[in-house]
């Protein structure tokens, strides 16, 4: 055998220790075949900002609008009792909103942003503002016209007390002097019946010793005095005379307070009157003195304006009835 080299010798022994090596690693994982349906993907929930939020600041998700339910009318304590009552247009509604009543005006800051609701005494007074999608024209038209308002709506707040409006209107009830007076009011025990325009509100406390039979376009209880007269108040007022009093119409026209601007005497059906155009109190209105048997009847009616046609339409109306 012929001797082997020193790198022969080197190769023989360096070669069982490289197949020693090989043979300890652990084989290489076999990749597993990967499918090839697609992976679905998740949207992102969105963030609803309103157009007049800050930006960068989230708005709570919306929510699907309910229709709200029904309510049985109830009182809110502080701004309005329920029922309103039959002297008052203030009342609160079946849908959960109210009326209020009175006059509007400016706040006395100058916000433009609303507008106060000035009520009768003993009623605070209401911040007032649109709801959404009811122009602020519509109640700046109320507040220019200066006359006795209604407005519906929702309380929103009692501290200041606030109301979201979606309605108004004027409270006092309209005289067409084109229109019949539809409306007759009866008294057996005095004799007369006269008519009166649909929709008014008759008061008679003709019963009582000089009780007044009054019929007016509004609500008394919502009537707030003010040093300038609303000139779309208009009331009717028929006063039997006590014969102590006045038993006949030249007595009446003897007691008569204030300066007469004007007299015409004439026949309302068989009984004997007179007319007669006053100035009370800077404000002229016009009387009428009507001579029933055994008493004497004044009918008169206060506004400031519309008082003679209308009492022209009250005399057409006035009649006897059989006692």
């Amino acid at each position: 055998m012929c001797p082997l080299s020193k790198r022969a010798r080197l190769l023989a022994l360096l070669i069982p220790l490289v197949l020693s090596a090989c043979n300890s690693i652990a084989p290489a994982p076999v990749a597993t075949p990967v499918s090839s349906a697609p992976i679905p993907t998740i949207a992102p929930t969105p963030t609803i900002v309103p157009s007049d939020a800050p930006t960068g600041t989230p708005f709570p998700s919306a929510t699907p609008a309910r229709t709200p339910a029904a309510r049985q009318p109830t009182s809110i304590p502080g701004l309005v009792a329920c029922p309103g009552g039959a002297d008052t247009d203030e009342d609160c509604l079946p849908d959960g909103s109210v009326r209020l009543v009175g006059y509007l005006s400016m706040p006395s800051d100058g916000n433009q942003s609303y507008l106060v609701l000035n009520r009768r005494d003993g009623r605070p007074a209401v911040r007032v503002i649109p709801a959404e999608g009811h122009p602020m024209d519509k109640l700046r038209e109320s507040l220019d016209n200066n006359t006795l308002a209604w407005v519906e709506g929702w309380g929103t707040s009692l501290n200041p007390p606030t109301l979201m409006v979606n309605r108004e209107q004027a409270a006092a009830r309209p005289f067409n002097p084109s229109l019949p007076l539809t409306e007759v009011y009866t008294n057996s025990k005095l004799g007369f019946a006269v008519g009166f325009p649909a929709g008014w509100i008759l008061t008679d406390n003709s019963a009582m010793t000089g009780g007044i039979i009054s019929i007016a376009n509004y609500k008394s209880n919502d009537l707030i005095p003010r040093k300038e007269p609303d000139p779309a108040l208009i009331k009717i007022e028929i006063i039997p005379i006590m014969p102590s009093q006045a038993a006949t119409i030249d007595q009446m026209r003897a007691q008569t307070i204030g300066q007469v601007l004007g007299e015409q005497s004439f026949a309302v059906g068989k009984w004997p009157a007179v007319r007669l155009s006053m100035n009370i109190d800077m404000r002229r209105t016009d009387l009428l003195l009507v001579q029933l048997p055994g008493h004497v009847l004044l009918v008169q009616v206060w506004s400031a304006q519309q008082y003679s046609t209308l009492l022209d339409k009250v005399i057409e109306t006035l009649r006897p009835v059989q006692l």
